[in-house]
This record gives C-alpha cells, sequence and structure tokens, in this order.
C-alpha cells in the first residue's frame, strides 16, 4: 500500500521525494519477501509468494520506469493505457487477496487462541481434579497412618482402665513388629499374669475361708461337748458321790 500511495503522490505532485520514499518502500517490500520466502509456507502461500515476486520483479524494473517516464511527460494518455493494461487489476488483485489473507489470518489466530484458551481450561480442570485425587489420597495415608498408630494405645489406655478397677482385660493379638507392638505385647502378658496371679489368690483365699469355717465348726463342737462335760459333772455332784479310780483300784478323784 505505502509503495502505490507514494507512486501516486509523485504523478500528483512530481516530487523527488515521493519517488524516493516509492523505492524505499519497494525495498522494504522485497526485504519481507525474502523473510516471507523462509518460513515453512502451504501450497497457496507459496504460489502467492512467487506470484507476488514475479508482480514485484515486473512493476519495479519494467512498469514504475514507464510509469515515471509518463509522469515526466505529462503523458497522461500513456497513463491511462498503462492502467488499462492491467497493471492497476493487478494490484487491487493483490490488494484484495492480501486483504483476504489477513482476514483468514486472523481468524485462524483466533482460532488458535480460542483451542489454547480451550486446552488451559482442561489442563486447569484436570490439574485440579489431580491435585483434589492427591490431597485424598494423602488424607486417607495420614488417617491410615494414625489409625494404626493410635489405636493400640487406645486400646492399651482402655485395657489399663479395666485392669485398675478389676475387670476383664480382653485385648486381641497385635501383629506388629515395632514399638508399638513390642508395647502392646508386653502389656498383654502382664495383664495376663497379674490376673492369673489373681485368680490364684482368690482361689487360695476361698480355701482359707473354708478351712475356718471347717476350725469354727470344730470349735463350736468342741464347746459344746465341754459345756455337756460341765452340765454332767454339775449334776453329779448334786445328785451322788462319785469317786474315780485308775486300773489298779487308786483313786483319783471323788467329790
Amino acid at each position: 500500500n505505502d509503495v502505490f500511495f507514494r507512486i501516486r503522490g509523485f504523478s500528483l505532485l512530481k516530487s523527488d521525494n515521493e519517488l524516493k520514499l516509492a523505492y524505499e518502500a519497494l525495498d522494504k517490500m522485497e526485504n519481507v519477501l525474502g523473510i516471507y520466502s523462509q518460513l515453512n509456507l502451504t501450497p497457496e502461500e507459496a504460489d502467492f509468494r512467487e506470484d507476488l515476486e514475479a508482480f514485484v520483479d515486473q512493476y519495479e524494473n519494467v512498469t514504475l520506469p514507464k510509469f515515471i517516464a509518463y509522469v515526466e511527460q505529462d503523458d497522461y494518455a500513456g497513463l491511462r493505457v498503462l492502467a488499462k493494461d492491467g497493471v492497476t487489476q493487478a494490484v487491487n488483485n493483490f490488494l484484495a487477496y492480501t486483504k483476504n489473507y489477513e482476514t483468514r489470518s486472523d481468524q485462524q489466530l483466533s482460532d488458535m487462541v480460542d483451542q489454547s484458551l480451550e486446552q488451559a481450561n482442561e489442563f486447569t480442570m484436570l490439574a485440579f481434579l489431580l491435585s483434589t485425587a492427591l490431597v485424598l489420597l494423602f488424607t486417607l495415608m495420614i488417617w491410615r497412618i494414625l489409625k494404626i498408630v493410635i489405636d493400640p494405645i487406645v486400646q492399651l489406655e482402655q485395657a489399663t482402665n479395666s485392669l485398675a478397677a478389676g475387670e476383664a482385660v480382653l485385648l486381641g493379638k497385635l501383629h506388629k513388629q515395632d514399638e508399638i507392638g513390642r508395647l502392646y505385647e508386653a502389656f498383654l502378658n502382664m495383664a495376663h499374669s497379674i490376673q492369673d496371679k489373681e485368680e490364684e489368690l482368690m482361689m487360695q483365699n476361698e480355701e482359707l475361708l473354708a478351712q475356718q469355717d471347717e476350725l469354727q465348726d470344730q470349735q463350736f463342737k468342741l464347746e459344746r461337748s465341754l459345756s455337756e462335760i460341765e452340765n454332767m459333772m454339775k449334776a453329779l455332784d448334786q445328785s451322788s458321790a462319785v469317786a474315780i479310780l485308775t486300773q489298779k483300784g487308786i483313786f483319783t478323784y471323788a467329790n
């Protein structure tokens, strides 16, 4: 666009500065085409580049010198003939293609942005779900570890209270070989030993109570026999004389 704008300015003003700026714009366009040719182009874009390079070469080396000569000679009829040769139409076609290409590029860029945003949203959702799963897994692991560590301690506390209250200690086996497992096993053995000793003492106490009852019964019988003997002695004293002889006939007692 800048090239054709400067050329039109030259045709109206016959300004050498406008012509100089037009050639600078052509140089810039050639540099842009050189950079454009190094890109990874589609077949359509490659064909457009080749056509554009051919047009620029034709315009710079053939059409533009004729245009400059007609302007310097004020040959407007020649300018009209030059325009009818298809130069203006070719320029308009290239400009239309450029505008269409720009529109398509903007649409493709917009589609790429939308696709990138969609992928970013999907990635964010996936990252959120993964983070949530990791947090739940970590929480489950912590809960499992705490359960493994705390449950035996709680059971030991309950067993200690039961043991202090004289109740039976009901503890199952804990299949662990760490410090808590050994402590649990030692307490279980101690509780069973104490319960066994307590049962043994209770049995001995029951035996002692039975022997005490038997002694009291025998004492009662003995006291009753003595009381009967004493009553018999009193009765004998009141009724008649009583003498007790030995086997040799010697008196040992007489009332």
